[in-house]
């Protein structure tokens, strides 16, 4: 998925998506994340995970 993205290092780069991925969902369920975030299930939630999971694909192309 990440080399058809233009990863340079795809390997790498699904590395580095599993740990952002992994961390988000620490920060939703135990982190600060589970205190400010919109309501789980919600459009708002989906939007924000949306984005928060877009931002490191997007950064891992270059």
């Amino acid at each position: 998925m990440l080399a058809a993205a233009g990863a340079t290092d795809p390997d790498r780069a699904g590395d580095h998506f599993v740990a952002c991925v992994d961390g988000l969902l620490f920060d939703r369920l135990a982190g600060a994340g589970a205190l400010t975030a919109p309501p789980p299930g919600t459009p708002e939630s989906r939007a924000d995970l949306t984005a928060a999971v877009r931002a490191p694909l997007r950064a891992m192309r270059t």
